[in-house]
């Protein structure tokens, strides 16, 4: 009797089952991978042609790409990621690569990134980290693409991140804003990410050297 009753109530699960799928009520929903490819909410997209943002958790869409004027820029970036440094095999390379792929070419990027993979435990020497952008700059410059760089601010790191930064100054494009929030302890919350205000003042200098 146990297991007669034990089949009637398994075969009455599936069939309730089987209704819920049939009438949409429940659906097997794929994972969201966080590749970069575009922003989320109501930030811009990234989309052909334009300028866009690439780099780490400094430079993603609700950061200093939301204060840039006359209109916020599209962000691919990630945070975590550095031009070495990979989360789930993605760098700040791969996802501005992997978004021209799915979104198409633009006309600009702005690059900012670094800290990353000089706060990890041990961190790449600052001539890996520069040749791996070094390499990103020519694979997206053959595509069309003016690479313009722009300067990480620093607190707690701001003896490698401006070594790299000075890398950047040596570029075809750069734009040097770190030294605008830089200066001030209380422009940053934890050391390495700027506060909110510290991320008008990024905008602004940005904007006006775009």
């Amino acid at each position: 009797m146990a297991g007669t009753t034990w089949r009637v109530r398994c075969a009455a699960a599936v069939a309730v089952l089987a209704a819920l799928l049939g009438a949409g009520g429940c659906a097997l929903v794929q994972p969201t991978i966080p590749v970069a490819g575009g922003s989320s909410g109501g930030a811009p997209q990234a989309q052909a042609h334009g300028t866009w943002v690439a780099g780490d958790s400094i430079s993603r869409a609700s950061q200093w790409p939301s204060h840039v004027t006359p209109a916020p820029l599209p962000s691919v970036a990630e945070s975590r990621t550095g031009f070495l440094r990979a989360i789930d095999g993605r760098t700040i390379g791969s996802n501005l690569t992997t978004a021209i792929a799915r979104n198409g070419v633009p006309d600009r990027v702005v690059i900012m990134g670094g800290v990353n993979d000089v706060r990890i435990a041990n961190p790449p020497s600052i001539a890996a980290i520069t040749a791996a952008m070094a390499a990103l700059e020519a694979e997206v410059t053959a595509q069309g693409v003016t690479v313009i760089w722009a300067t990480e601010p620093a607190w707690t790191y701001a003896g490698p991140v401006g070594q790299i930064n000075q890398w950047m100054r040596t570029r075809p494009h750069v734009i040097d804003c770190a030294g605008s929030v830089n200066g001030s302890p209380f422009n940053t919350y934890d050391g390495v990410h700027p506060t909110a205000a510290a991320n008008d003042v990024l905008g602004r200098c940005i904007s006006a050297r775009l």
